[in-house]
């Protein structure tokens, strides 16, 4: 019997950025086999992002900085092999997978790209012609690249690097940005991957939808690998009551869940009389363009917590954006505390998707400092507030850091502290789960619900709205806006959120992924 190579391999692995003496990999060795599906997970700041950089040789590239140790491939060191070698080896999927594009359409694209590698046209363009086929996106072959999904980019992405026939591939968060229907989508072309006896490797913060096709978890914490476990084997260990959570290929609920299983009622104008209202909005950003929002009516009260459910796409940015004053509706009108939108903007407080949007100081302590030590909210020991302050909310240790460099969990915590140290009434928050693991996911629930605004809170994540335990709950499909009955969506969703908490806490142990009593879900 033929024994399995090791496809890839790190050896006594040490890694510092040239800005900083600190190590951020220590002495990492793990090795992974030939078609096997790997994993690597770990809270903010473990080491992970570095981690992949140093594999797929952009840390030293881009970074600069010190390397100490070895990566094999196939039983021999990076060094030895020519970049030319190394692309034909290992095909790189990154986390914005818009930058892997250099050409307007799909076809130029996957033509430009194969040009580098091959010289014989007629060879690129069966090559092309295959992928297209294999991946089954031959709809996408004449789209401009930026009218592309989330999930068709990575699919055009993947399908790029097949062309080269690479014997592992490295994906670096693939499920960031996408809706259920994404996630499905990649995991579809995940199985496909797995089937050619591909080797790979994904960085990744949602785990869950991934167990059922990964071999292996490497978890880090603080620059070190802290555990390797055997998937397979932590499942059979698990107790019988988990295995529903695995049903329809799906371990959590999701949006075609909330359509199959929930009366949605159409919200009907009525007379405004709460803090925030919506009286028939309609929108579209050109005239030739489509309606993204139609016929939308919606009130909300101070203290409130409202969710927002809708896949990417359904018009829920659109309609935030409206409620903050950044658009303007095409038809209809939004009154916020008895004034229009443009008159109460220093009422209104947005916390976008992406976070680093929103700074504009060098450090996290100037963040913090430019609304604990001005005008009305200026306190008289305000270096030791504003320490005090990161100390409550777990950055002190990056006082004097750029925010920036932050971690994606972390910048959207140091959002949520500006936000309340803000003391706007309404705080608005555009899908703040993405890129979250699920401990992060506990912790900005628990400080959201805590919260005294009225918050208006748009996601894709149903789980993560079951945690919230909000108010009220929509959802928006089509442009329109539904009601639904939130206490028959808690009781069935948290038993579902709960197994699956469950079956994390057994691969990955509690402190990545938290502690869920501390919602009170029961």
């Amino acid at each position: 019997m033929e024994k399995t190579r090791i496809a890839l391999e790190a050896n006594n692995l040490w890694y510092r950025y040239s800005v900083s003496q600190q190590w951020v990999l220590k002495n990492i060795n793990f090795f992974v086999k030939e078609g096997e599906t790997v994993a690597i997970v770990g809270p903010f700041g473990c080491g992970k992002t570095t981690l992949f950089r140093v594999l797929t040789g952009i840390a030293e590239k881009v970074y600069g900085g010190e390397l100490r140790g070895e990566i094999r491939i196939f039983g021999k060191p990076v060094s030895e092999y020519s970049s030319k070698e190394l692309t034909r080896h290992i095909g790189i999927l990154f986390q914005n997978p818009m930058l892997q594009f250099i050409e307007y359409v799909v076809e130029d694209d996957l033509y430009s790209f194969a040009e580098k590698y091959y010289s014989d046209h007629n060879y690129i363009e069966r090559q092309i012609e295959t992928v297209l086929d294999f991946f089954g996106i031959k709809k996408l072959r004449k789209k401009r690249v930026f009218e592309l999904s989330g999930g068709e980019l990575r699919k055009v992405a993947i399908a790029k690097l097949m062309m080269l026939k690479p014997r592992i591939l490295l994906m670096d968060e693939p499920l960031l940005w996408l809706d259920q229907r994404g996630v499905e989508s990649f995991l579809k072309l995940l199985n496909i991957l797995k089937s050619l006896g591909l080797t790979i490797v994904i960085s990744e913060h949602r785990v869950l939808p991934l167990i059922p096709f990964v071999d292996k978890i490497i978890i880090m914490d603080n620059g070190h690998i802290s555990s390797i476990k055997d998937v397979k084997k932590v499942l059979e260990d698990s107790v019988k009551e988990r295995e529903y959570v695995f049903q329809s290929n799906r371990i959590t609920v999701g949006m075609n869940n909330i359509l199959e299983n929930y009366p949605l009622d159409r919200l009907v104008a009525s007379k405004c009389m709460k803090d925030l209202c919506l009286e028939n909005v309609w929108f579209k950003y050109s005239k030739r363009s489509p309606w993204v929002l139609r016929e939308v009516n919606f009130s909300a009260k101070l203290g409130e917590l409202v969710v927002i459910l809708g896949d990417n796409g359904s018009g829920k940015t659109t309609l935030l954006k409206i409620i903050s004053g950044m658009l303007k509706p095409t038809r209809g009108r939004v009154i916020i505390l008895g004034y229009n939108p443009a008159k109460k903007k220093n009422e209104v407080y947005f916390v976008p998707q992406v976070h680093h949007v929103s700074f504009s100081e060098e450090t996290v302590f100037d963040e913090v400092a430019k609304i604990v030590c001005s005008g009305k909210n200026k306190h008289r020991n305000c270096e030791e507030t504003v320490i005090k302050i990161l100390e409550q909310y777990g950055l002190v240790d990056k006082l004097y850091e750029s925010p920036y460099n932050l971690s994606w969990g972390q910048q959207l915590l140091l959002n949520i502290v500006l936000a309340i140290l803000s003391e706007r009434r309404i705080i608005l928050f555009d899908e703040p789960t993405t890129g979250l693991s699920y401990a992060d996911k506990i912790a900005i629930a628990r400080i959201i619900r805590r919260m005294g605004s009225l918050r208006i809170l748009t996601t894709h994540d149903v789980d993560f709205a079951a945690m919230l335990k909000p108010s009220r709950l929509y959802m928006i499909t089509g442009g329109k806006l539904y009601l639904i009955d939130v206490g028959a969506f808690i009781e069935k969703t948290i038993p579902i959120v709960k197994s699956a908490y469950e079956l994390l806490k057994d691969i990955l142990g509690e402190k990545l992924v938290g502690d869920i009593d501390v919602l009170d879900l029961a």
